[in-house]
């Protein structure tokens, strides 16, 4: 499968081609710093080529994620190296781990001279780890969604989108906004509230493990990572565990906010895993957590919950629907908008009219796949058409008030080079307690996405690398 084809506006950012996101073969590996939203395998294109390890051995050469995100790479031996590779590739400082609504200050290295920018990771409310980057340098603010599924609601609570309290209001100017387009779709206008659709289910699975001891459910994700925060949704209410095998298991245990909520004992009602042992002789409850059925159903008979038999399909979208994409471009008011998923079987132009039939706000439309630029107006368009989303796998204003200096990484700490630490310095921004959390359709997504702890997982690995042995072995 020719994974990424559809994030057409992937790549390096063209007012700062040495930022390059979510994609790293061909003339892409031209840039000299690399930032991956996610463990998706559609934003993975290319961490599996030697060209990229080689590219990496360069000076100043790094690749920025959020500190889940290498715990979950290696559950995939062809990225990195693997488990040991992309461990190696932390303690020399090449793979950097960083917890988000932390600013930190980079380097990119660039011709004639270097020059830096205020990084800053937002929680997109997709999967674990999953973030939105926030690129502000001199003049320019850039954000990037990467895949995410964010409202409104989130937007105002995230303090780094504002300038001072956020009781005020301001929010930020953005330059360009890179935004995640899959289901910029008529059929995928409005997409249930999750925490609507998670009640509704656990109606149903109540009433299943009310019958007996021998009724039990089992859990389908849309991707090998995806739906995580349901596990612990599941058992704050029923306190069960959620039964894994025992390679999840070992992902899981490092990651906090999961390694209390998941066991390897099958004597748990609910179960993530194929084992047929585990339901014989049980009376099965299959919940399938999805939202493809949900945009091709006849929108006066959809519900957030689809019982067929044995099996309940959840609408639970890992994407924001239209309504909510056009939501955000009317709250954050971009100068500049680029969609960087291309829906299958669709045009760009048809992206655009999904877009302008909802947005308020007009914003400069670029799409660097057509390379097309121009400002969107009613009188551009005509509203007749609207993509069909993605098939098959679902992964697949400034006021003046200064603002605070931010503290650079310092990469000749050596606890840097030797285990996930993000903030080896000080940062300039304020502490977690006094931000709020991300709270994405009254669903907690801070304990996956912005848990500090996190980022100190390397310190209970297996292997102990020496720093030297890596250069010797690696050619870095």
């Amino acid at each position: 499968m020719d994974w990424g084809k559809n994030n057409v506006n992937a790549g390096p950012l063209p007012e700062m081609k040495e930022i390059c996101i979510d994609h790293f073969v061909g003339k892409d590996l031209e840039s000299t710093a690399f930032f991956l939203s996610h463990a998706h395998t559609d934003h993975t294109v290319g961490l599996e080529t030697e060209a990229f390890l080689e590219r990496l051995k360069e000076p100043g050469i790094k690749l920025y994620c959020q500190a889940i995100t290498p715990i979950l790479l290696g559950d995939f031996e062809r990225y990195l190296g693997g488990e040991a590779g992309i461990e190696k590739l932390v303690r020399c400082g090449k793979l950097v781990p960083l917890d988000a609504e932390k600013t930190v200050e980079i380097e990119i290295p660039a011709k004639p001279s270097s020059y830096f920018v205020e990084l800053t990771l937002l929680p997109a409310g997709h999967c674990p780890g999953s973030v939105m980057f926030l690129f502000e340098s001199g003049s320019k603010r850039i954000l990037h969604t990467g895949d995410c599924r964010i409202s409104v609601d989130d937007l105002k609570v995230m303090r780094h989108l504002h300038v001072g309290p956020l009781s005020s209001g301001h929010v930020k100017s953005i330059d360009h906004l890179f935004v995640d387009s899959t289901f910029c779709s008529k059929s995928a206008e409005v997409f249930p509230d999750r925490r609507i659709a998670f009640e509704e289910a656990i109606n149903y699975v109540r009433n299943h493990l009310k019958r007996g001891d021998k009724y039990y459910i089992k859990l389908k994700f849309a991707a090998r990572f995806a739906h995580e925060y349901i596990i612990q949704e599941l058992f704050k209410v029923f306190r069960h565990k959620v039964h894994v095998n025992k390679n999840r298991f070992m992902i899981y245990e490092q990651i906090p906010g999961l390694r209390d909520c998941v066991t390897l004992s099958p004597s748990t009602p609910f179960h993530l895993c194929d084992k047929t042992e585990c339901f014989c002789g049980k009376e099965t409850l299959t919940v399938r957590l999805s939202s493809m059925w949900y945009t091709k159903a006849q929108a006066e008979t959809r519900s957030p919950i689809m019982k067929k038999g044995s099996f309940l399909t959840v609408c639970y979208s890992m994407h924001s629907s239209l309504t909510e994409i056009a939501k955000m471009i009317d709250y954050l008011k971009p100068v500049a908008v680029t969609p960087v998923v291309k829906p299958n079987g669709c045009s760009m132009q048809e992206v655009q009219e999904a877009l302008i039939s909802l947005c308020g706000w007009r914003f400069e439309y670029e799409d660097y796949q057509s390379g097309k630029s121009h400002l969107i107006t009613e009188d551009s368009l005509s509203c007749d058409k609207s993509p069909r989303p993605l098939d098959g796998n679902e992964d697949a204003e400034e006021c003046c008030i200064s603002l605070p200096k931010r503290a650079k990484i310092d990469e000749s700490n050596s606890k840097w080079n030797y285990c996930f630490t993000p903030s080896p310095t000080k940062s300039a921004s304020s502490s977690r307690e006094n931000s709020q959390e991300i709270i994405a359709d009254g669903l907690d997504f801070s304990t996956l996405d912005n848990n500090p702890g996190t980022s100190k997982v390397v310190n209970n690995l297996k292997h102990t690398w020496r720093k030297q042995d890596f250069h010797e072995n690696h050619g870095f």
